[in-house]
C-alpha cells in the first residue's frame, strides 16, 4: 500500500486510463486506511475484550479488575483497551 501510495504522488501511475480518472480519490483512501490503522468499531472489540476481561478475572481471583478508558465510555473507534 506504501508504494502505491508513493506511485500515485509521483504521477507513475497515469498511464493506466483507469487511475488517471480516479487518482486524487484512491490517494485519500489509502492515506485514510494508513491512518485509521490500530483503530476499532466498539462492536468488533466487544467479544475480545469480554476474554480478556475474564481470563484476567480467572487467572488473578484476588485482584478486582474494570475495563475502563474508550471501551467503558462506549465509544464508537476503539484505539486501545485499559483495564
Amino acid at each position: 500500500m506504501g508504494e502505491l501510495l508513493y506511485a500515485c504522488n509521483e504521477n507513475r501511475l497515469m498511464l493506466y486510463k483507469a487511475w488517471r480518472e480516479n487518482t486524487a480519490e484512491r490517494t485519500e483512501a489509502i492515506e485514510f486506511y494508513f491512518k485509521n490503522q490500530g483503530s476499532h468499531l466498539f462492536s468488533e472489540t466487544e467479544s475480545y475484550a469480554a476474554t480478556i476481561d475474564k481470563t484476567l478475572k480467572d487467572y488473578f481471583p484476588g485482584f478486582r479488575f474494570e475495563l475502563t478508558g474508550e471501551f467503558r465510555r462506549q465509544l464508537e473507534i476503539i484505539n486501545q483497551l485499559e483495564w
